[in-house]
């Protein structure tokens, strides 16, 4: 079960009731800059990681520069190419225009497990959504391979073990403190709870 504690600033963070059992346990922190601040103002603490790389690890094709950068080719084809019914063109004069938003749209809800066939259009953006989404997904297949993938995590926590060990050894058991989290993003929250089926707090 997570539980909240809050404090002010990283330097406040000493004076939290609880602090000398917080030092002694692993840390996640939300960014890169407060891995830093946090190593910086509290040495002891010597179990501590972003997220980031984290997440790069455990999922390292979804993260590569070179996966996104191939995807944004991919979807581009796909809207420029895909056959406007009527009614469409001006929506796919705008997709064609906002293509990084439209991909970043499409990789958000792969992350939060959605998938088109979960997507039941409203009105015409979301019917030209939903077909851009199925064709892509039919012509890249590094959106498939992040389901299975969390998918194999999902059903053998031994593996997701093993493989956050790999990655940030302190991390794999016991209680877990996550630092500056003022949201979650889905694959963040996924990760999280595979960590807790696996025992971690």
């Amino acid at each position: 079960m997570r539980q909240v504690y809050t404090y002010r600033s990283i330097a406040a963070l000493e004076n939290h009731p609880r602090f000398n059992e917080i030092v002694r346990c692993p840390q996640i922190t939300a960014t890169g800059d407060l891995l830093k601040a946090m190593k910086q103002r509290y040495p002891q603490i010597t179990a501590l990681e972003d997220i980031h790389a984290i997440q790069k690890g455990l999922i390292t094709d979804w993260e590569s520069p070179d996966i996104a950068f191939q995807q944004f080719v991919n979807i581009s084809r796909v809207i420029r190419t895909l056959p406007v019914e009527a009614g469409e063109e001006t929506i796919h004069g705008s997709f064609i225009k906002n293509k990084i938003p439209v991909l970043n749209a499409i990789r958000l809800l792969v992350e939060a497990n959605v998938t088109p066939e979960d997507l039941i259009p409203t009105n015409i953006e979301e019917k030209l959504f939903k077909r851009v989404w199925e064709k892509l997904e039919l012509e890249d297949y590094s959106f498939v391979d992040l389901r299975v993938g969390l998918d194999d995590y999902l059903e053998n926590p031994k593996a997701f073990r093993s493989a956050l060990r790999h990655v940030a050894p302190s991390m794999a058991a016991g209680t877990v403190i996550l630092h500056g989290f003022y949201f979650i993003t889905p694959i963040q929250e996924r990760l999280f709870d595979m960590m807790e089926r696996c025992g971690i707090r």
